[in-house]
This record gives C-alpha cells, structure tokens and sequence, in this order.
C-alpha cells in the first residue's frame, strides 16, 4: 500500500512510501524480533494477530516492520504485485 500518513515517532517511513505489511512481524526491539522471530514478538498487544488485510490499518511498529518498495504501484504490473 501507499503510507497515507505517520507520526512524528516514526522517522524511517514517510507518507507517500510505497510499503509491503508482512503478515508476520514484530516490534523490531524484543530479542526475538532483533533475531528474525517477529512471528514470536514478545510485545504483541492483547487481541491483535498475525497478520492484517485491509484498505486502511493503524501499524504500530512502522519503523521496524514495514518493507519499502521503490516507486509506486503504478511502476509495476499486476503479476508483479500479485
């Protein structure tokens, strides 16, 4: 998706980012996220789960989650984005 806007705690994506949201992933602090377990993330907020799809999402760990892609989805086909 297209990140439509961040708060001032965020400093690695900005709005206008063109972003993949990983169905598993983690704060980015814990020792099992910082070794590659963000499926195991031992800060996990109660009712949330693995992985999100929708139109509009709140993502909390912007900074260690989300995954930059170069350009805009209108760079590439649809087979790419699929």
């Amino acid at each position: 998706g297209v990140v439509e806007q961040v708060s001032a705690d965020v400093s690695q994506i900005k709005a206008g980012n063109f972003v993949i949201v990983p169905f598993t992933h983690g704060c980015g602090h814990c020792v099992a996220s910082l070794n590659g377990f963000e499926g195991n993330c031992l800060n996990q907020k109660p009712g949330s789960n693995g992985g999100y799809q929708a139109e509009f999402m709140k993502y909390e760990s912007a900074d260690s989650g989300l995954v930059k892609i170069p350009g805009a989805p209108a760079d590439y086909t649809d087979e790419q984005l699929a």
